[in-house]
């Protein structure tokens, strides 16, 4: 969390190789049933969006429209910190 959240964009290129498995990681915790979790990985995942938004951004709304379109399976805890 804190090496996510004090990057900006000088430093990017030192974290631009692991933001793929970073990714997968955070979503793999989305479904935590732990709030402070959720809330964790929905802050990660904010943040690393906005770093590399013309990658990830679509990424995220793919995700969730997926969730959206089958709610009834889909994971309250994935929604939420989505």
């Amino acid at each position: 969390r804190e090496i996510i959240a004090y990057q900006n964009h000088e430093n990017l290129p030192q974290l631009d190789e692991h933001i793929d498995s970073i990714w997968r990681t955070l979503f793999a915790h989305c479904e935590c049933p732990e709030e402070g979790t959720r809330n964790v990985v929905a802050e990660c995942l904010g943040k690393l969006t906005l770093l590399k938004a013309e990658k990830l951004l679509p990424i995220l709304r793919e995700t969730f429209v997926n969730h959206t379109e089958q709610q009834k399976s889909a994971s309250p805890y994935v929604r939420s910190t989505i």
